[in-house]
């Protein structure tokens, strides 16, 4: 009795989920036991199979790291989060359910005769579009219009030419005439009477005014105003100034050039008006009140009929005049200190009218038997 007993009190210990054997612990068979399995949907009797913490199926490779008890799933759910993920994604890339067989709904759909039937006929009427020889190949397309519309108009060139001979042969000798020197008559422009002018500044502050330009824009030299200055004061002869000044500038050969004759002027009111033609060039002052009392009424209207510029020292380039982000002007930096950067900064101005005076002025550019 009283080994029944004791019986009894293991087979209910074991009953309970409590560690059996001689070192209190589980053995591994049993620990598998509270594995959680999920039976084929084939039918009840066939096996069962491990399921992930996610419940999922499990790999074979992964039934090793299945956790034992409650506290190792937890565990497992923290520490493996990426072999959940991958059943997961093997689960929706898997291709069951999308398979076509005799069974299927688009199994009949597909090889119905009459389905196959009208798509024939449709496959039959299409167009492919691959290149011009095969459209022109097309059957059905009648391009013999096409053909006759050039037969008509060379019929027409034809009575043109035998009903004015004399006139055709005067335009295409003018025609070769003006071919030889590489322009025609339509595109001709007419050269103005004076030399293109440049506008400079008639303020003190201002890096280039009346009183240096000759020396920047004809000797690609920069002097600054007050050394200018200096130079009159000390001057025997003290210069006068002059209201214009005059030099010559030659242009690349991208222009042939050409050696062009500039005037340069702080005042264009005194201009008549048939002279503001001749305005190639404004350097702009950084305000609005430079322009008043101008024959182009706004910066807008001057700066899209010439061509703008601003110079400016290095010390105040962070310093620009906020009007000058609306005009259509380029802006040059001139060193302080570094004289032989002067040239380099004069060659960017002369560059860049070359570019605009090609384009808005190229009659001043054109050789004088083509003005």
């Amino acid at each position: 009795a009283e080994k029944d007993r004791e019986d009894e009190e293991a087979a209910g210990i074991e009953e309970q989920g409590q560690p059996r054997g001689n070192n209190g612990e589980r053995d591994e068979m049993d620990m598998r036991a509270d594995i959680p399995r999920k039976k084929d949907e084939e039918g009840p009797n066939a096996e069962s199979q491990l399921l992930t913490p996610a419940g999922l199926p499990a790999t074979p490779e992964a039934v090793d790291t299945l956790p034992s008890n409650e506290n190792d799933k937890e565990d497992a759910a923290l520490i493996s989060p990426e072999k959940s993920d991958y059943d997961e994604i093997l689960q929706a890339l898997s291709a069951e359910g999308y398979s076509i067989d005799e069974r299927s709904e688009t199994f009949h759909v597909y090889n119905n005769p009459e389905n196959r039937a009208n798509t024939v006929k449709i496959m039959e009427r299409e167009i492919p579009v691959g290149n011009s020889w095969s459209i022109l190949r097309n059957e059905g397309k009648d391009l013999t219009r096409v053909l006759d519309l050039y037969n008509e108009a060379r019929k027409l060139e034809e009575k043109n030419k035998h009903a004015n001979p004399h006139k055709r042969s005067h335009s295409s000798s003018r025609d070769k005439h003006h071919g030889k020197h590489g322009h025609s008559s339509s595109k001709k422009h007419k050269r103005p009477l004076g030399n293109p002018i440049i506008i400079v500044p008639n303020a003190p502050t201002c890096p280039i005014t009346m009183m240096n330009s000759l020396q920047f824009f004809h000797q690609s030299e920069y002097i600054p105003r007050e050394i200018m200055m200096q130079r009159a004061a000390t001057s025997s002869t003290p210069p006068k100034r002059k209201p214009k000044q005059t030099f010559s500038h030659k242009f690349s050969t991208k222009v042939q050039g050409q050696t062009v004759e500039f005037e340069v002027l702080d005042d264009p009111k005194k201009l008549h008006p048939k002279d503001w033609d001749r305005i190639v060039a404004v350097i702009a002052q950084g305000a609005s009140w430079q322009f008043k009392g101008w024959h182009w009424d706004s910066p807008v209207d001057i700066f899209s009929k010439s061509f703008g510029y601003y110079f400016t020292t290095e010390a105040d380039v962070n310093n620009l005049p906020p009007d000058l982000k609306f005009w259509n002007v380029r802006i040059g930096k001139i060193a302080r200190d570094k004289r032989n950067l002067d040239s380099v900064v004069a060659a960017r101005f002369w560059n860049a009218l070359e570019e605009w005076m090609t384009v808005h002025k190229p009659e001043y550019l054109a050789s004088q038997g083509d003005s």
